[in-house]
């Protein structure tokens, strides 16, 4: 059997901060750390580590609690002389899969239309597959579902100039904001 975790077309995301945390995990101690959340907000927290799970080339902490951390967006981390406190009878797979669920199962109820160039509907449609409204569907406008504006942005904006959004205008505009964003990191 061979298992490799690197996800395809990029690189693996920087986790300086694993070595500790996998200790912590060994030694049984609570973690201090600063964390920057998706939102990129960043809180200082002691966590109880329960166990770690790579999906896809992408490390997260399961803690006690139960609660899940990408290990990448740990800024901070300093491994406690306390004791970690787990729940007796702890499972590390049920609570990865109920907490993977409330991932995967967030509610996408922002629905975005877009149109496609005709020359790229075939790759927009296999890269977004899975907010894909009606995945059957052929040609060149593609109905979309996102759990918000910045996940739709996050999502569309490296499609480039190869897909326009069509509606709703606040996913519009925050298109065209982020791409000036970006245009003003190459000045003239």
């Amino acid at each position: 059997m061979l298992v490799d975790v690197d996800p395809w077309m990029r690189s693996g995301e920087p986790v300086p901060h694993l070595p500790a945390i996998h200790e912590a995990l060994l030694r049984q101690r609570r973690i201090s750390m600063v964390y920057r959340d998706s939102d990129d907000i960043r809180a200082g927290r002691t966590v109880d580590p329960a166990g770690l799970v790579a999906k896809a080339g992408v490390w997260y902490l399961v803690t006690a609690e139960p609660a899940l951390l990408r290990v990448a967006r740990v800024e901070s981390c300093t491994v406690l002389d306390e004791p970690a406190h787990r729940p007796p009878g702890f499972d590390l797979e049920a609570a990865w899969s109920a907490l993977r669920e409330g991932v995967e199962a967030r509610p996408r109820d922002l629905a975005v239309v877009a149109e496609a160039r005709p020359e790229a509907a075939a790759m927009c449609r296999r890269l977004l597959a899975r907010h894909l409204r009606n995945p059957a569907a052929g040609g060149t406008r593609l109905e979309l579902s996102f759990n918000g504006v910045n996940h739709a942005v996050g999502s569309l904006l490296g499609l480039g100039t190869r897909l326009e959004v069509v509606e709703p205008p606040e996913v519009r505009d925050a298109m065209r904001a982020a791409a000036l964003e970006v245009a003003a990191m190459y000045p003239m």
